[in-house]
């Protein structure tokens, strides 16, 4: 069967060539009857087609494409020699051409038998992969049938050859068009490559420092990121020719991968550290990066990877992507970073150990804290400190002298660490009645600093620890402190001389016996860990008109993790800085609320307009900032507000319209990306573009405010000066925000522009900074979120906060409109004034995790009898102390009463939590249902809080696992529920990985890079200098892949243009008649002038005409002047040539006789004056060497007698 295969392979084309001409021949000659085949011509037609096909297929399997080529390219030469030939010498060989068309098809068939094979087959997928997007078009090729019926009748003049093309045509371009308007799409095979380098800049890859080089600025030279660049720069300039339009890119990685150079065919590729921006070292996710690698290939090319790394992947899962990649025909070449090094001068502080829940007043055992050295065989003297943070004063702990330590009183103590694992103890000197931390939770953070090491058995002593990272010389704890219960309040400002603006509020919840700890939100931590320890030692946390700007992301999500997976309550008290007229769009906060703060377009009063000015910024990643914030103020605007953007592209222009921001947000933000501002020379035509716009009273805008971003370069001329002052007469407001400004003169300009419009100048330097700043500004737009009318609010349901409510409510004077989440937790308990369908409450709550969150959206401003808030007429009624005491009780985090325990253990990657029920006899508790969340040390990638899936493994002990990847301090809590679901009791606790795994890794993990390899078919390499450069000039890295790429491109404006060609073509077959007589006339005339000589004589010029024209003129004028004075016996009459006048003389007249004159010129009939005056010059030039035969004979005289 192997022989047959081969045939069909390799023989197919000339098979099929010749069987189907000679297919064709034979249907032709059994269609033509046998007295056809006797015509003449017929017999040598089919002689030759049957000797083309036959030296066809002899070519084909006989020649190979190597001689094939030289046989053909010898054939046309020799062709070309004697056309030459026949040019020149009219000389022409029959033999010898046969023979040379003969090597002619035997040459060209072998050397393209391959080429049409492949041809063929390709042309086979393609058609096999043809796609159709509108198929429905293609009912129309029905029409087909009608229009040959049709057309049968209407070209039957043209003649059965000329009809029948005619007609083919036709039906040719309607079936392109109809194909065109069905969008046909083809697949086809790409040559190129796409080559993406994944670069691992994480902290395990251990840098090779030079002490002999340095840069400019002192700094050391890491020699292996220098011949890494090296390498990426090599492999891309010497690719070679055949690969110049392979394209190339780079992607750095660390915890997150960034392209810092998109694929394209570049002949260089230089990359840096600054190309990749602010990445977290500390973590290394190939996993990530090979998915950003895959969605950055392009399109219809082939597709490598070539991943540089050590292999110490700690987030993210490599092997998964790598089967992806698989799937994908991509490969994945691996080039181990560091092979063979293992790092042993390193020191890592492995735990710091204390109980993670304890009591007030109770004294803690001792701390103690794990040092691992790594050296064999040496010791490291160093400095070892535990501090305790809390609120937010360190205060350093006494070591407890013990083996390893050498100087205990010494500040900070010193101590010696001995190759292994290194235990150290700390005593917390707290006396029981030092009530100073009484209820505070705090942190414990151990610190090593080396400062020599030496050989264990003696030795040289080296200064510091060379290799040693710092990273890792660290780690901390923290321990909750369970106590009295208490509400934390949040207030927007400090508090002033008459104390906070929620005062009468704050005293309220104190007469109400909780305690309560108001503050403003600028003193809470900033750390993620150090404010999730603060708010644990609250049991609710109450926020009071507090504008989303004044809290970071980080502070947020703290606050939402605090409640869904710590059970701590939540009470947001509105205002008119709060929810949607606070900024807390698509916040954290907001999530954690039962209410969203966005609302539906509705007709109120209050709409803004805002248009903002974006202007090219040279901060790094100006333009990405720009879209970021532009993006979020649309997102803070109300569904009724109106936005547009101006930018500068050839000259300042719309690049959002000005309209209303709807429903279909998500549009206008897809346009913000589609943005690319350029450099504007002045600020003038965008202030008159947003002034008229603004200003226009057709969009009957309450408020009018305008945000320019800008440098300050843009000038700022007569015409803008003019709009800036007319722009408080429209109360029109304009805030600039200058970034990267090159100067005072520029800030000046900008805070010009805000001055004058009463607006704001902000100059920043921070681009963090910018996102409040948009909030800030966005809030003063809209005004639709403000209700600010005297109302009666509606009791709807008896629950929680409003068990105890009166039917009927005081009044309230204003509220922040929200809407109810979508969700069967959610409550409104008391309503607002509807819009038509829509409700809005103002008194909501939900069960939000493992807390509860409450949302009051009327205000507590009221500070009777000096301040009148909205909520004037329930700060003066008993019914507020019974309101605000029920809403915060409700919401406060279950009690602990000890019957539940918690410990937990971190192994390989995960973190296993072990909870013990025990009641009041200490009798295991069964059967109860537990849940738990985890505060994680950052913001989940996906936002999905960890919950924890608690089974009972034994008589009252509960597990559950969740993975643990990032380094800090992981919060924990489980709830016990009975049968009912009701809360019976809970318990909290942590742990802390002290650092990134990136720093436990010694050496470099090349198995998982090998496997990478061999999942996807991959090669592996290792970084050695020799083995980069070899790889780097061989190509090796742009080798065709093992897979063909098949791109699908759209081919309709192909058939479009293929259909108006055939246009023009049914065009030329109806009006153009070609006779095949006429064009074997004219082939032979043109054979026949090509083979015979041409008769040497002189040539006949239009000088030579003239002459002769003058001398024949001059004969008949003699000869009209004799016959002028003979007698005529009968009138004149026009002569016409004698016969034979036209025809030389047979024999010469004898001499004795005078020679005859020349005949008269007959004059011109109508057929002479009728013809082409081309047609008379030439037949005169024929008769010029006649002529001229005649004038120059002597004359001869008569003969005698005559």
């Amino acid at each position: 069967m192997d022989w047959m295969t081969r045939l069909v392979s390799e023989f197919a084309v000339p098979l099929l060539a010749t069987l189907s001409l000679l297919g064709l021949l034979i249907v032709r000659v059994v269609r033509t009857s046998r007295a056809a085949l006797l015509r003449p011509g017929i017999a040598p037609i089919l002689f030759v087609g049957i000797a083309t096909a036959a030296v066809m297929l002899v070519g084909s399997l006989t020649i190979s494409p190597f001689w094939g080529r030289r046989i053909t390219l010898i054939s046309l030469g020799g062709i070309g020699l004697l056309l030459v030939a026949l040019l020149l010498t009219r000389r022409w060989s029959k033999g010898l051409m046969l023979g040379l068309s003969i090597g002619l098809l035997l040459g060209s068939t072998g050397w393209a038998t391959p080429s049409i094979q492949a041809g063929i087959n390709e042309s086979g997928r393609m058609l096999r992969s043809l796609q159709v997007v509108h198929p429905l078009w293609l009912v129309a090729l029905a029409v087909l049938p009608w229009m040959i019926w049709i057309s049968r009748k209407s070209l039957a003049g043209l003649g059965p050859i000329r009809s029948k093309l005619a007609l083919a045509t036709r039906i040719a371009v309607t079936t392109l068009l109809i194909l065109a308007l069905a969008e046909l799409r083809l697949s086809r095979t790409s040559e190129n490559t796409t080559v993406l380098y994944l670069v691992d800049r994480s902290y395990s890859v251990p840098q090779e420092i030079s002490p002999q080089q340095a840069t400019v600025a002192g700094e050391p030279i890491d020699l292996r990121w220098q011949r890494i660049q090296e390498f990426l720069n090599e492999s891309v300039q010497q690719r070679g020719l055949a690969h110049r339009n392979d394209a190339s890119g780079a992607i750095l990685f660390a915890r997150r991968p960034r392209l810092v150079l998109p694929p394209s065919p570049v002949d260089r590729l230089l990359v840096n550290d600054a190309m990749a921006g602010t990445i977290d070292l500390n973590y290394t996710d190939i996993a990530s990066a090979l998915k950003l690698a895959l969605a950055s290939f392009p399109e219809g090319t082939g597709k490598r990877i070539v991943l540089l790394s050590d292999g110490n992947e700690n987030l993210g899962n490599a092997e998964e992507q790598a089967q992806l990649a698989k799937q994908n025909g991509i490969e994945i070449d691996t080039i181990t970073l560091a092979s063979g090094i293992r790092n042993e001068s390193e020191v890592l502080v492995e735990a710091v150990e204390a109980p993670p829940l304890s009591a007030t007043g109770v004294r803690l055992p001792p701390i103690r804290v794990l040092i691992r050295n790594t050296s064999p065989n040496r010791t490291v003297d160093g400095n070892l400190e535990l501090l305790q943070l809390r609120d937010g004063i360190e205060r350093p702990i006494p070591i407890i002298d013990s083996a390893g330590v050498i100087d205990s009183k010494a500040t900070p103590p010193r101590v010696r660490l001995r190759p292994g694992l290194n235990s150290f103890r700390f005593r917390d000197p707290i006396p029981p009645d030092d009530k100073s931390g009484e209820g505070t939770s705090f942190s414990y953070r151990a610190i090593f600093q080396p400062l020599e090491s030496a050989p264990e058995a003696g030795g040289k002593i080296t200064v510091g620890l060379p290799g040693d990272r710092y990273q890792n010389n660290r780690a901390g704890t923290h321990v909750v402190l369970r106590g009295k219960r208490r509400v934390l309040f949040l207030e927007a400002t400090p508090a002033g001389p008459g104390g906070f603006t929620h005062q009468h509020l704050i005293d309220t919840l104190r007469r109400a016996k909780l305690t309560v700890v108001p503050l403003s939100v600028d003193r809470l931590p900033s750390n993620r860990a150090e404010l999730t320890v603060f708010l644990a030692d609250f049991d609710c946390v109450v926020i009071a008109n507090v504008p989303s700007e004044l809290l970071s992301k980080d502070q947020q999500d703290v606050i939402r993790a605090n409640t869904g997976d710590q059970g701590c309550g939540l009470v947001v008290v509105g205002g008119p800085e709060s929810y949607g007229a606070g900024g807390y769009q698509d916040t954290p906060i907001e999530k954690a609320l039962p209410v969203d703060c966005q609302i539906k377009a509705i007709k109120a009063a209050g709409k803004g307009g805002l248009v903002l000015i974006m202007h090219a910024s040279e901060m790094a990643d100006g333009n990405r900032w720009q879209k970021e914030i532009a993006k979020l103020a649309i997102k803070k605007l109300s569904p009724v507000d109106m936005v547009g953007m101006l930018y500068y592209g050839f000259n300042t222009q719309w690049h959002i319209p000005f309209q209303t921001v709807g429903e279909d947000r998500d549009r206008l933000l897809a346009m913000v990306d589609r943005m690319t501002p350029g450099d504007m020379p002045d600020f003038d035509p965008g202030l008159q573009m947003a002034f008229e716009t603004l200003s226009d009273p057709q969009y009957d805008l309450a408020t009018r405010h305008v945000m320019i971003i800008s440098d300050g370069d843009p000038t700022l001329g007569v015409n803008g000066t003019k709009v800036l002052n007319a722009m408080p007469d429209f109360k029109i407001t304009c805030t600039t925000v200058g970034v990267a400004t090159h100067g005072p003169a520029s800030s000046a300009s900008l805070e010009t522009i805000a001055k004058t419009t009463k607006g704001r100048f902000y100059n920043v330097t921070d681009p963090a900074k910018l996102p409040a700043i948009y909030i800030r500004e966005a809030r003063r737009v809209s005004q639709s979120f403000l209700y600010e009318q005297r109302f009666a609010p509606k009791l709807v349901l008896r629950s929680g906060p409003s068990e105890n409510l009166p039917g009927e409510l005081p009044a309230l004077y204003g509220f922040i409109r929200t809407s109810m989440k979508a969700s069967p937790l959610a409550e409104m308990l008391i309503e607002g004034p509807r819009v038509i369908d829509q409700r809005f409450p103002i008194l909501a709550t939900w069960q939000y995790g493992l807390g509860r969150s409450v949302a009051f959206t009327s205000d507590a401003r009221s500070l009777p009898p000096k301040i009148a808030g909205w909520d004037r007429d329930w700060a003066a009624s008993d019914l507020y102390l019974k309101h605000w005491e029920q809403s915060v009780n409700w919401a406060m985090r279950g009690v602990e009463t000890g019957k539940l325990s918690m410990i937990s253990e971190y192994r390989d990657g995960r973190v296993r939590v072990t909870v013990t029920a025990r009641d009041e006899q200490n009798r295991a508790m069964t059967g109860l249902k537990l849940r738990g969340g985890v505060t994680l040390p950052n913001s989940p990638p996906d936002g999905k809080p960890i919950t924890l899936d608690f089974q009972q493994k034994a008589g009252g002990v509960y597990e559950a696992e969740f993975p643990a990847e990032e380094a800090g301090s992981y919060f924990l809590n489980a709830q016990a529920l009975d049968e009912t679901g009701k809360p019976l009791d809970s318990v909290r606790s942590g742990t802390t990985i002290p650092y990134s795994p990136e720093f436990a890794d010694l050496e470099s993990n090349p198995v998982l890079l090998r496997r990478l390899s061999d999942i996807t078919g991959g090669r592996h390499f290792e970084e050695r200098e020799t083995t980069l450069r070899q790889l780097a000039s061989s190509g090796e890295l742009y080798r065709k892949p093992p897979e063909a790429t098949r791109s699908t491109q759209p081919i309709w404006f192909w058939l479009v243009f293929a259909a108006g060609l055939g246009l023009l073509m049914d065009v030329g077959i109806r009006r153009i008649a070609i006779e095949p007589a006429e064009v074997a006339a004219w082939s032979q005339r043109i054979w026949t002038r090509l083979r015979t000589k041409r008769q040497d004589t002189e040539p006949a010029s239009l000088d030579r005409l003239a002459e002769v024209k003058a001398q024949v003129g001059e004969v008949l004028e003699r000869k009209r002047a004799s016959r002028r004075f003979e007698p005529s016996e009968a009138p004149a009459t026009t002569l016409g040539p004698p016969p034979g006048a036209d025809e030389l003389p047979t024999q010469a007249p004898s001499p004795s006789r005078p020679a005859p004159l020349p005949p008269p010129v007959a004059p011109p009939t109508n057929a002479d004056t009728n013809e082409d005056p081309f047609e008379r010059l030439k037949r005169a030039k024929r008769r010029a060497p006649i002529d001229r035969n005649r004038t120059d004979d002597p004359p001869t005289s008569p003969p005698s007698g005559e």
